[in-house]
C-alpha cells in the first residue's frame, strides 16, 4: 500500500470515530475530545490551485444552509450541529505529524474532534425516518440534499475530479523517492538514533505496533517517540524538503495534463459564484 493511499485510510477514520472515557490505566491514556488543534501549517502546493480544499469546506457550509431552508419549507425539524472548522484542512497530516502540541498530546492518534462526532452522532442516531425522507427523497419528491446540490452545481460541468486525487497521490509517492527527501529522511533517522530510537523513516515510527491507532489508549512512549518525531523532522527541515520535492513534481504534472486540469479550474470558479450567493 503506498504511503498516500495509507494517508487517506486513516483520515477516514476519525469520521466516525467515537469518544472514549477518560481513564487512569498505567500503560496510557484514553483520546480526549478535543476541539480542532493541528493548524494548518502544511507547506503550500501547486495543486492547492486545483484542490480548493477551502472551496470544498464552504460548499458544504452552503450546502447545510441550503438544506435547513429547503427543510423548513417543507415544515420539517432540522438542526444538526455546525460543522467541524477542521473539515477545511483535510491533508494537515500530508508529511505525517507536524505539530508538537499534538504529538505530545495524543501521539500518532488523530485527535478527536468534538464538533464532527456532534454532528456523526446526529445523522447516525437523531434522524427520523420523515426527517430521512425529506432529506434524501422520494419516488414522489426530491430531497433537500439532492435540491441543494442542484443549487450549488448549476452551470458546473463535470470534471474527473479523481484525477487530481490521484496525480496527488502519484507527486507525494514520488517526492518521497527523491534524493533530496531520501537524504533528509536519513538525517531524520540520525537524529531519533540519538534519542534513543531506532525508526528508518517517520512512516515506520507512525506503524510501531507498540501502539494501536484503532484503540483509543495512547501511551507515555507513544507520545514521546511523536514527540522526538515531530523535533527531528524540524532539525533536518524534512517537511520541507519533502514540499519542495513535490512541488516540482506536481508542476511537471499540472504541464502534463493542463486541459484536464484547466476544466477543474473553470468548474471551481463558477462553484465559487453558487456557493457565495448561497451564503451571501
Amino acid at each position: 500500500m503506498s504511503r498516500s493511499t495509507r494517508a487517506f485510510a486513516v483520515l477516514l477514520v476519525v469520521l466516525l470515530s467515537i469518544t472514549a472515557c477518560s481513564s487512569n490505566d498505567t500503560p496510557g491514556t484514553a483520546r480526549r475530545a478535543a476541539e480542532p488543534n493541528e493548524p494548518p501549517i502544511r507547506p503550500s502546493l501547486p495543486f492547492d490551485e486545483y484542490r480548493n480544499d477551502s472551496l470544498a469546506f464552504t460548499t458544504r457550509l452552503a450546502q447545510d444552509r441550503l438544506i435547513r431552508a429547503c427543510m423548513g419549507r417543507r415544515g420539517v425539524a432540522w438542526d444538526p450541529p455546525p460543522i467541524s472548522a477542521q473539515d477545511a484542512n483535510p491533508e494537515f497530516r500530508r508529511y505525517g505529524l507536524m505539530d508538537p502540541t499534538v504529538a505530545g498530546t495524543f501521539g500518532y492518534h488523530l485527535p478527536i474532534d468534538a464538533a464532527r462526532e456532534r454532528r456523526n452522532r446526529y445523522f447516525l442516531h437523531d434522524v427520523t425516518a420523515k426527517q430521512r425522507e425529506a432529506l434524501e427523497g422520494s419516488e414522489e419528491q426530491k430531497g433537500c440534499r439532492q435540491k441543494s446540490d442542484s443549487i450549488l452545481h448549476r452551470g458546473v460541468s463535470k470534471t474527473k475530479r479523481v484525477l487530481l486525487f490521484g496525480l496527488g497521490g502519484r507527486s507525494l509517492d514520488a517526492a518521497e523517492e527523491s534524493p533530496d527527501v531520501q537524504k533528509a529522511k536519513r538525517q531524520w533517522s540520525a537524529c531519533m538514533r540519538t534519542r534513543g530510537y531506532r525508526y528508518t523513516g517517520p512512516e515506520q515510527a507512525q506503524r510501531d505496533a507498540r501502539w494501536n491507532l484503532d484503540s483509543p489508549r495512547i501511551s507515555k512512549t507513544e507520545r514521546a517517540v511523536a514527540t522526538a518525531d515531530v523535533s527531528c523532522k524540524e532539525k533536518v527541515s524534512l517537511i520541507t524538503v519533502w514540499a519542495v520535492a513535490e512541488a516540482d513534481v506536481q508542476r511537471g504534472l499540472i504541464a502534463k495534463y493542463a486541459k484536464e486540469l484547466e476544466k477543474i479550474r473553470k468548474a471551481n470558479a463558477i462553484l465559487r459564484v453558487n456557493v457565495t450567493r448561497a451564503l451571501g
